[in-house]
């Protein structure tokens, strides 16, 4: 097994295939620029199926960084660890607009330039580490690799499982207003932490962890069961 470090540098379409694809890279770190955070909020309010994503991703990562400082988010915050034998990586932003304009970098009169240029940024202050923009656009695969970047992925190139769509999303959907529909809930809060405790008859389809939203648009909490 190599010892290598790998950052990898998340474009905002990979966050809208998968919102919570920046857990998915096991004890490497991953850097979301601020462009894919304003992307996503650009979109979270159009009336379309991928603002639904937006906002989940949206809410998956401020859940993940709401308790650290600003200088922990760009330092890198440590991401929820699966087991005790795989440690996990770090999630940092980074403020891709306030890097400089050089002869070395694309131009930043787009977003995906400005996503390529903080991946050259990041590439050349960790030479020594792997460094690896993943996005779902050929495009903009292209582009980064004719602008000096050493690697570019598609997301989930390695998957096992050919047919991804029995795979979850990470979140499960529910129609209408999810409260109109549970008759007892027990509530209880701890700082700043509520949980509602109800019925599994009133999530049969949900899995474990899955964050679960309705169409009130104001309705999105994470799903774990009780013995």
């Amino acid at each position: 097994m190599s010892d290598e470090k790998t950052i990898y540098i998340l474009d905002t379409n990979i966050l809208l295939h998968e919102p919570f694809a920046f857990l998915s890279f096991k004890e490497h770190d991953v850097v979301v620029p601020m462009t894919v955070l304003e992307e996503l909020d650009s979109i979270k309010d159009r009336r379309k199926d991928v603002s639904r994503d937006a906002r989940v991703a949206i809410r998956a990562l401020e859940d993940t960084l709401s308790d650290a400082t600003p200088e922990e988010v760009l330092a890198g915050v440590k991401l929820p660890q699966n087991d005790e034998q795989h440690p996990a990586g770090h999630l940092s932003i980074i403020n891709d607009y306030s890097l400089k304009q050089t002869a070395q970098v694309l131009s930043f009169n787009e977003n995906d330039n400005r996503i390529i240029n903080a991946a050259l940024h990041i590439q050349k202050e960790n030479p020594t580490s792997k460094i690896v923009l993943v996005t779902k656009d050929i495009n903009m695969r292209l582009k980064a690799k004719g602008a000096g970047l050493a690697h570019v992925e598609d997301y989930r190139t390695d998957q096992l499982i050919d047919d991804i769509q029995f795979l979850t999303k990470g979140y499960h959907q529910f129609e209408g207003d999810f409260w109109q529909h549970v008759k007892v809930c027990d509530t209880q809060t701890e700082g700043r932490n509520t949980t509602h405790i109800v019925d599994k008859s009133s999530v049969p389809l949900c899995y474990m962890n899955e964050y679960l939203i309705d169409e009130s648009e104001t309705f999105l909490w994470e799903s774990y069961w009780l013995e």
